[in-house]
């Protein structure tokens, strides 16, 4: 369940572009030219323009002063080509006004002047485009599977994690982090030739860590096996961990207290038999009754209106002993079934995420399913904790076949109002964005494609944002 082969951030800047061929090897070790680039940034009047947005190609991003000048401290890849600065600014009477320059690296030097940026109209205000390397050259060399946003005591920071083995221009085992400038490795990572499948940030008591999960054996050199916990200084194992694959992470409160919970592919965990789910609470392992009977892809936290409940998703037929078709819910004490759950040939969930669309909140399910509770749902269904109904387009021409595989979902507002978006492999696009839709109009919405590139697979929780200001 990758997300990609490559690493892209969304923003308002541009690429560094390197002098390299298809076949050439990333390169580990490439000088870089620390510089400060100072400039000025005037409105389409000629005035001083005072808080525009500057983002620079090499990573990083600040806004003007009040006489519109900048300065702006980058690391530049010498084998860059070029470095460009993009600057947006809004117009008077609303509008967007851009402006950008190019700096080649031999004119580089401790100070670097750009000189004055007029900003003329432009593009919409927000338009986004993708920076393939986060300002690094070669950013992650390998399979990403998940991001998460983690202040580990040194300043909040995104967080990658999957099976590679490079991040930038640095060896990374498997997870890296990314301070808006840079990438560096917690620690030594993970063990060689293994890899982070999903990410969660955890307070057992002793203040906020990072939990990553995957296939692992080793982090930070310390046996840990399938799971481990970084608190912004060195790595922990979580006892004996489990015997068998971490897909998917969640904290949630049955009552006794937060404790993280761990989906996947193991039938122990801490020593004690657990099937496919178990619950650490910072000391020791414990069971969910009797857990699931095959592979837990998925975890949320979601309220249908009678209190927070830990909802699973994977592909299990069975939860607690009694059947529970690819969802399932656990209330503290006991499992319960969705309805009838997932129907089709693959009836089995990959990604949960909460979402309302007007009707009240709902569970969401993606999948490559068919129907859910009876209702035919292909690939998306949502739960409002008594039925299911299914998420369907109002062009059938872009809505989701029975070939589609979704692996991720998430919330998201592009200014016109939270949007489901959708994710995953399928014959026609390879990810849908729903607008918010009434369930009394049939669940009509108005999808319109977005990036192949996704911020996580088997998990789709709504995360913190990341911002390099500053």
């Amino acid at each position: 369940m990758k997300l990609a082969l490559a690493f892209a951030l969304l923003s308002l800047g541009s690429d560094v572009t390197r002098r390299a061929t298809a076949t050439e090897e990333p390169a580990r070790t490439a000088p870089r030219a620390p510089t400060v680039l100072v400039g000025r940034v005037l409105d389409a009047q000629g005035l001083p323009a005072r808080g525009a947005h500057v983002v620079c190609s090499a990573g990083g991003e600040t806004v003007t002063a009040a006489d519109g000048s900048f300065e702006l401290a980058v690391d530049v890849p010498l084998d860059a080509e070029c470095v460009e600065l993009s600057v947006a600014g809004v117009a008077v009477h609303g509008g967007s006004l851009v402006a950008s320059a190019r700096v080649l690296p031999a004119a580089l030097a401790p100070t670097t002047p750009v000189g004055t940026l007029q900003l003329v109209p432009g593009p919409p205000q927000g338009a986004p485009r993708w920076l393939p390397t986060v300002g690094e050259p070669s950013g992650i060399v390998g399979e990403l599977y998940d991001l998460l946003v983690f202040d580990d005591g040194s300043g909040s920071a995104l967080y990658a994690a999957g099976f590679f083995s490079e991040a930038g221009v640095v060896q990374a085992r498997g997870i890296a982090r990314w301070d808006g400038r840079r990438w560096s490795p917690p620690g030594t990572g993970i063990g060689a030739y293994q890899g982070i499948i999903a990410l969660e940030a955890f307070d057992d008591g002793g203040g906020p860590a990072l939990y990553p999960g995957g296939k692992f054996t080793t982090a930070g050199g310390v046996a840990s096996s399938h799971i481990a916990r970084w608190n912004g200084d060195a790595w922990s194992a979580l006892g004996a961990g489990t015997d068998g694959f971490v897909r998917s992470l969640a904290v949630f409160d049955d009552g006794s207290g937060p404790a993280l919970c761990v989906g996947g592919e193991f039938t122990t965990a801490g020593g004690v038999a657990a099937n496919r789910i178990a619950r650490w609470d910072g000391a020791s392992w414990s069971v969910l009754g009797s857990g699931v009977d095959d592979d837990v892809n998925a975890l949320q936290v979601f309220d249908d209106g009678g209190g927070p409940d830990l909802y699973a998703g994977g592909r299990f037929t069975s939860a607690g002993g009694a059947s529970a078709h690819g969802v399932a819910r656990w209330n503290g004490s006991g499992w319960s079934a969705l309805g009838g759950g997932l129907a089709g040939p693959l009836p089995f969930a990959n990604a949960l995420t909460t979402y309302d669309d007007g009707s009240g909140p709902a569970l969401c399910v993606g999948g490559p399913f068919m129907s859910a509770g009876g209702v035919t749902a292909n690939s998306v269904a949502a739960w409002d904790g008594a039925e299911w109904r299914a998420l369907e387009c109002g062009d059938p021409a872009a809505s989701f076949t029975p070939s589609t595989q979704v692996r991720a979902l998430a919330v998201f507002d592009d200014g016109h109002g939270p949007a489901l978006c959708a994710g995953g492999g399928s014959r026609a696009r390879t990810s849908r964005r729903a607008r918010p839709c009434s369930r009394s109009r049939g669940s009509r919405s108005s999808p319109r494609a977005t990036s192949t590139t996704h911020r996580r697979s088997a998990r789709s929780r709504s995360r913190d944002s990341f911002s390099t200001d500053g």
